[in-house]
């Protein structure tokens, strides 16, 4: 019985086996080697004027007449020709050279938008088809020139801004509900948040938490930017609430006047 298992060996029962590949490999060694043979032959016939008979060194050699007469007339191993293989791909080579030209994509993101544009059933293969085709094309993406940069909106530890999430609700799986609010501080520079559970929204809530804050963090701001909470604001002049601009001054965070107080983008 013969078998070929997962590395590509032949078995014969339980007797030998071979490797296919390289008997393969073996195979194109020997027609090589019997082409140089051939072509010496038919030189040496040249050169001394002899006209070859190419049906006697079929036989001989196993190689077929038409191609002892090629290497008779150009005087070498004629070259193999390329099959031209086309790919269900191909349609779509252009749009596909200019995203990797652009830089700044993966192969995959590629395929989620050719996807996406063209329909997944009218695609003619998956992703790692699409991969392997740009590989055999020799596809490469493009190496963004842009330097990446970290992205901050203030100089660092200069603002920390705060907001009030309100009324949230959760819900239990007995029904029961529970209402409560989130106070949340963000870093100008490099985007931290803190968050805090509340269950009132009142100006003791709102010290109370800013302090939790700083102290979550580890230093104070030099500024502080929160909306027009009435809390915060007296909405009748838009100051803010003298307790409120005590706190801050007691704790160093308004520094020459900076703390303004602002609605939230």
């Amino acid at each position: 019985m013969i078998k070929i298992d997962e590395n590509n060996s032949i078995r014969f029962g339980y007797l030998f086996s071979f490797d296919v590949n390289s008997l393969l490999k073996g195979s194109v060694e020997l027609n090589e080697e019997i082409l140089q043979k051939v072509t010496g032959e038919i030189m040496f016939m040249k050169d001394y004027g002899i006209k070859p008979n190419f049906s006697d060194l079929e036989r001989k050699y196993g190689v077929d007449r038409h191609t002892i007469k090629k290497i008779y007339d150009s005087g070498s191993i004629p070259p193999r020709k390329q099959r031209k293989c086309s790919s269900k791909w191909d349609p779509y080579y252009d749009e596909i050279v200019e995203f990797f030209n652009q830089g700044g994509y993966t192969k995959r993101s590629i395929h989620e938008y050719l996807k996406h544009e063209y329909g997944e059933e009218n695609l003619p293969e998956n992703c790692n088809s699409f991969k392997a085709y740009t590989n055999r094309k020799k596809i490469q993406i493009k190496k963004s020139e842009k330097k990446p940069h970290p992205l901050y909106e203030t100089d660092m530890g200069r603002v920390l801004q705060d907001d009030f999430k309100e009324d949230l609700k959760f819900t239990f799986t007995n029904g029961e509900v529970i209402a409560f609010n989130v106070f949340s501080a963000t870093l100008g520079y490099s985007r931290e948040h803190v968050f805090l559970y509340t269950k009132s929204k009142t100006r003791d809530d709102f010290l109370r938490c800013t302090i939790k804050a700083y102290r979550k963090l580890g230093s104070i701001t030099e500024e502080f930017l929160t909306d027009n909470a009435a809390v915060v604001v007296n909405h009748q002049n838009v100051k803010m609430l003298p307790e409120v601009s005590q706190f801050f001054k007691d704790i160093g965070v308004e520094k020459n006047a900076r703390f303004v107080p602002r609605k939230l983008r």
